[in-house]
């Protein structure tokens, strides 16, 4: 797993074990492709991040912020793992998704939600 282009292209991600099932590389290619004109400068919220690797890929090619929220602690570390390793600015929060939502007043220009297969969003 690694960022495909921009300011941290070619950096290797961290993956923490477990039951993470990261973005490929191709689904991202093709996502940023459609989304190329709405990242530079853009806000963006990465639900359900993982290795962060949605919104990695956003700072990493222009994207002005990018927030994380991870519900499992472990994984959210490595999230900013990530962030430190590919020397980009990102604020991770670990919490439910749904009671993030709840509470946040933020406004998003991209919001990428890629919820684990296993569970759905109210499990």
């Amino acid at each position: 797993m690694r960022i495909i282009t921009g300011l941290a292209r070619g950096r290797r991600l961290k993956m923490p074990k477990g039951e993470v099932r990261p973005s490929t590389d191709r689904l991202r290619e093709a996502l940023f492709s459609i989304l190329s004109s709405e990242i530079e400068n853009a806000r963006v919220l990465d639900l359900f991040a993982g290795t962060g690797s949605l919104g990695l890929e956003a700072l990493s090619r222009g994207a002005k912020e990018a927030t994380f929220v991870e519900q499992d602690r472990r994984v959210a570390r490595v999230t900013q793992e990530n962030i430190d390793l590919c020397q980009l600015n990102g604020k991770v929060i670990s919490a439910d998704v749904l009671s993030y939502l709840d509470r946040d007043a933020g406004v998003y220009d991209v919001i990428f939600a890629d919820p684990p297969y296993a569970k759905g969003p109210r499990d």
